[in-house]
């Protein structure tokens, strides 16, 4: 046997055999005189990641191979035939595999092919089938458009008014000059009493009449201050020593004070609407019908 044909024996066969036979891989190994994982390397034809290889080449590989196959009593011409056989089958095997995936993949494509031109064709179709009712449209619709403009310019020139001939030179009606007697209106002219409005206590500061005395007879504060209250709805006007007038209308049980430097003038509506107070005590309104009075300080040690 040739070295080339030994060299052809795979290490599934040779694993193979050594099962079929019920031997140890132990046991073959003595009998060889190769080491237990020399055995395992060759019958797993590759090495491991990492791993060394145990044979210093291919040939004493193969020749290790011719071995073993030897010991487990195969004939090397029929196993080497035979494993050339199965190779050759399952290459086969693999091209026809191979082949008709190819095949398949191929009439697949052409199937994608012509199924996108029936789509592109639809397509054109659809594209060409509507072009013409679209472009029909457009021009029926340019059509009833112009006729329509057509037809409202037709009534507006029936029914649009001549122009009234204007003539070159514009009348200007004279101007009528206005006298002054009658340009003059006399406008009526309002009284100042009319025009303007005067509360009653304002009235009362205006008046200039001669005042009565009035001094408290028991008096307990100083003069700064006069408290007015009043009975019903009245009016008064207040003036202290700087001449300040105030003038005041005061509700029914309404109160107010007022402070400044006597003597002090006041001006009543009527004396029987107030009340006075003046120096910490109230003042009695003299008799007569007097309305306006002058109330004096009287000194002491207040």
């Amino acid at each position: 046997m040739s070295f080339e044909k030994s060299n052809r024996i795979s290490g599934e066969l040779l694993r193979n055999l050594r099962e079929a036979k019920s031997m140890e891989i132990s046991a073959i190994a003595r009998r060889v005189n190769l080491s237990v994982a020399q055995l395992r390397q060759l019958e797993s034809d590759r090495l491991a990641p990492g791993e060394k290889a145990l044979f210093y080449s291919e040939a004493i590989k193969a020749n290790a191979a011719k071995k073993v196959a030897r010991a487990l009593g195969a004939d090397l011409d029929a196993l080497v035939a035979a494993q050339d056989s199965a190779t050759a089958t399952a290459t086969a095997t693999t091209n026809d595999v191979h082949d008709k995936q190819v095949m398949e993949d191929l009439a697949q494509l052409l199937q994608k092919q012509a199924r996108a031109q029936q789509v592109g064709q639809g397509r054109a179709f659809f594209r060409v089938k509507w072009l013409w009712p679209v472009l029909a449209l457009c021009v029926v619709t340019a059509l009833l458009w112009s006729f329509q403009k057509s037809l409202f310019e037709f009534e507006w020139h029936i029914a649009a008014p001549a122009t009234p001939p204007v003539s070159d030179a514009l009348t200007v009606p004279a101007v009528v000059p206005v006298s002054e007697a009658a340009a003059t209106v006399d406008l009526p002219v309002l009284a100042m009493s009319e025009v303007t409005s005067v509360s009653p206590a304002e009235a009362l500061c205006t008046l200039e009449v001669t005042t009565a005395p009035l001094k408290a007879s028991a008096p307990n504060k100083a003069g700064k201050v006069v408290y007015l209250v009043a009975n019903v709805d009245t009016s008064v006007c207040v003036q202290d020593a700087s001449g300040k007038k105030i003038a005041v209308n005061l509700k029914a049980q309404e109160s107010r004070s007022f402070f400044g430097a006597p003597p002090w003038k006041l001006h009543v509506g009527e004396t029987a609407a107030l009340q006075l107070f003046f120096q910490g005590q109230r003042m009695r309104w003299p008799e007569g019908g007097q309305k306006s009075f002058t109330l004096e300080e009287v000194p002491g040690a207040y």
